[in-house]
């Protein structure tokens, strides 16, 4: 289980202890479903690159918990297999999460020769 994963399960059974009518829905799934909390993650993931602009997303705590209960509130089915991505989970970012991207040097100008002109030399 990726930590991604243990966040929202742990998330989810702090709810589900908190909301009654909640825990009834979470806990029924949970115990049909082998992979509840990972096909969870998985709407969560591609809920996440619709958001995506140039494959890049940031999204708030509470709306990626808001679609894991929404998640098992609705009975939504799983996507069957979502791309390996890098999740973090921090809300803090730091300098080394910024994206590194090559800046292109410009190239130097040849000097423009006026034809005009006529050189002395």
């Amino acid at each position: 289980m990726s930590s991604f994963e243990k966040t929202i399960k742990a998330f989810l059974d702090k709810r589900s202890k908190e909301e009654p009518a909640f825990g009834e829905k979470y806990t029924a799934r949970c115990q049909n479903e082998k992979d509840a909390v990972a096909g969870c993650c998985r709407y969560i993931t591609s809920e996440a690159r619709k958001k995506a602009e140039n494959g890049c997303a940031v999204i708030e705590d509470a709306e990626v918990y808001g679609w894991a209960m929404h998640y098992f509130d609705e009975n939504i089915q799983a996507p069957k297999s979502a791309p390996r991505a890098d999740v973090k989970t921090s809300s803090s970012p730091k300098a080394d999460d910024a994206p590194k991207t090559a800046v292109p040097k410009p190239k130097p100008k040849a000097p423009k020769v006026d034809e005009c002109q006529l050189s002395l030399f």
